[in-house]
């Protein structure tokens, strides 16, 4: 007997493809808080940051995905990111919008591309805290990083959705992939 989940519009589905994302930024960009509001657990507003990383796991539109949270920690990111991002179907690089931790973040996205063998996985950056005062917009933040960018606020339910749908996306692509290859 399989087990079976039902997605997020309520459908029963017993044949769960499989997928694994990674959420990299640097510290108190939002990683933690985006992986609780894909899971929908209570946001908490004060700031706790990851040591190591956390493991969480979400299902919809027919995917179980594992999703990783990576401490934002120069000493994890220079150690460990290669063996975290190992194996990813998608690797969320989390930026807070702001000038200064973009152009940071520019570095970490360099570093990730060259550790993930070419078209190994899809890295994409959440422009995060698009609430707040200065924020970069999205289409800036895109033609910074080279990268695909999607401006959010994980701390606003509303972002789910759109999140939850550009993920989707990006694991049919992969599966399509997967079948062609």
């Amino acid at each position: 007997m399989s087990s079976s989940t039902f997605k997020s519009n309520g459908v029963r589905d017993s044949k769960q493809k499989q997928g694994k994302i990674c959420f990299v930024g640097a510290p108190a960009v939002g990683k933690t808080t985006l992986m609780k509001m894909l899971s929908q657990k209570m946001i908490n507003k004060q700031y706790f940051p990851t040591q190591g990383f956390d493991l969480g796991s979400v299902s919809f539109n027919g995917f179980k995905l594992s999703m990783w949270d990576f401490g934002g920690q120069k000493a994890y990111l220079k150690h460990y990111l290669s063996q975290y991002i190992h194996g990813a179907d998608l690797v969320f690089i989390v930026t807070d919008s702001t000038p200064k931790n973009v152009l940071t973040t520019k570095e970490l996205v360099q570093h990730a591309q060259g550790l993930l063998p070419q078209d190994a996985c899809r890295i994409i950056a959440l422009a995060n805290k698009q609430d707040l005062k200065g924020h970069m917009d999205p289409k800036r933040i895109k033609n910074i990083l080279d990268i695909p960018t999607i401006g959010i606020c994980a701390i606003e339910p509303e972002y789910r959705d759109e999140l939850i749908n550009a993920i989707g996306w990006c694991m049919e692509e992969i599966e399509k992939e997967k079948m062609n290859e």
